[in-house]
């Protein structure tokens, strides 16, 4: 019996197989969007736009919403062949410093957004926006910075000095309570007013604008004014009214009084730079290194750069000393009220080195007619010789006040004494 044997055509040993080869497979290439932020601007409720313009701050009115629009851009990547293929963006990302501090999301097809007034405050902003794309990594981030609301302006009555040809801000001020305002003298930052068993009154008009005011309308909803000779609180006045006070005094130690005003919009802001006036009440008393006392010609001794003889002392302890002063706010101009007191700053020592060590004497009142001062110095309260050398000598004068007038305060004045005994 045979065996029967079958050929298979076409897989003879010579024969081959066709084959298809398949594509070869490449990572998908994702590129970054940019975004052309088309328009940015505010606008209020009558529709008039104030655009918000790139590399720039601008303050836009209160009371106005805000609004920015843009368009994503296609950008070029590849398929995973490896074939160049154009890309939208997949959505964005925005977000409205300081008012979101996380970023906000959007379809691709939502290309705006708007903020309301009512979610806007007196402050600066900072508005970014960037497109992501299908892995969600950001483009270039676009960015537009605005303020909303500029802050009021204030001052206080403009005055043109005698002399000068630019405007200070002043205040008016009078020694006597009850007199007219056309009575009061004008006063700038800086100015000392004489001091009045009354003291001094005040009357200040602070005015306030509003550049995002309509016209007609200055935009001031409050006026607000403080007095400070330290810290102090915010005092509410009726706007376009004045500020007034009586009874002002500087007392021991105080540096003087700053006035100042400002002025608060509608939306609450307030003016971030006050106008601001520093004035001193009392003027302080002062040295005369010589004048006339009793019909008399008076110099003061020690004076800056004496040389004095050592064989003058009266003692090896004691120096004679004279001053004169003059208060030139002397309630009673036949009376000089004053007194005086000490220290040497610098004196030589026994080894010839010099020393520092002394300390004020107590107050030792002047003569009450003259203003004069006539007496001994001592260093040390006479523990201390006088040798030959440089010293300086330091004389303080302030008023000399009853108990009753203590309220009208004490200035003091110092004067620096450098001479040399030999």
């Amino acid at each position: 019996m045979g065996v029967g044997l079958t050929v298979l055509a076409g897989c003879g040993e010579d024969s081959q197989p066709s084959q298809t080869e398949p594509p070869i497979q490449v990572e998908p290439t994702f590129c970054e969007h940019d975004v052309d932020l088309t328009s940015s601007y505010a606008f209020d409720a009558v529709g008039i736009h104030y655009e918000i313009p790139a590399g720039k701050t601008p303050t836009v009115p209160g009371g106005t919403s805000v609004a920015f629009d843009w368009v994503g851009m296609a950008c070029t990547g590849t398929d995973a062949n490896g074939a160049d293929i154009a890309r939208s963006p997949a959505g964005f990302r925005y977000r409205l410093l300081p008012l979101e501090t996380t970023w906000r999301s959007l379809a691709p097809s939502v290309m705006s957004v708007t903020y309301p007034a009512a979610q806007l405050d007196n402050e600066a902003y900072r508005f970014e926006v960037a497109a992501i794309n299908a892995r969600e990594a950001f483009g270039p981030i676009v960015v537009r910075e605005f303020e909303w609301n500029a802050p009021p302006e204030t001052q206080f009555s403009q005055f043109v000095f005698p002399g000068e040809t630019e405007s200070q801000s002043v205040f008016f001020a009078a020694g006597e309570q009850g007199l007219p305002i056309e009575e009061y003298e004008p006063v700038r930052s800086g100015d000392t007013l004489s001091v009045t068993a009354q003291g001094v009154s005040l009357w200040a008009l602070p005015t306030g604008n509003d550049p995002d005011g309509e016209p007609g309308d200055d935009g001031i909803a409050a006026m607000q004014v403080r007095l400070l000779d330290g810290p102090g609180l915010w005092e509410d006045v009726t706007v376009g009214q004045p500020f007034a006070k009586d009874n002002i005094y500087t007392e021991e130690g105080q540096d003087g009084y700053i006035l100042t005003a400002r002025a608060v919009d509608k939306y609450g802001r307030a003016d971030a730079t006050p106008d601001t006036v520093l004035f001193f009440v009392n003027r302080a008393p002062r040295f005369r290194v010589q004048g006339v006392v009793g019909g008399q010609p008076f110099s003061q001794s020690p004076a800056p750069g004496d040389v004095l003889s050592l064989k003058s002392l009266p003692s090896s302890t004691e120096l004679e000393a004279r001053f004169l002063g003059f208060d030139p706010d002397a309630l009673n101009a036949s009376r000089q009220l004053l007194e005086f007191s000490y220290r040497f700053a610098k004196y030589p020592g026994p080894d010839g080195k010099p020393s520092d060590k002394s300390y004020f004497s107590d107050w030792q009142a002047g003569n009450p007619t003259t203003g004069a001062w006539e007496t001994t110095l001592s260093i040390e309260d006479g523990q201390r010789e006088f040798l030959a050398g440089d010293f300086e000598l330091l004389v303080r004068v302030r008023e000399n006040r009853s108990s009753s007038l203590e309220r009208l305060g004490r200035r003091v004045t110092e004067q620096r004494i450098p001479f040399r005994i030999e």
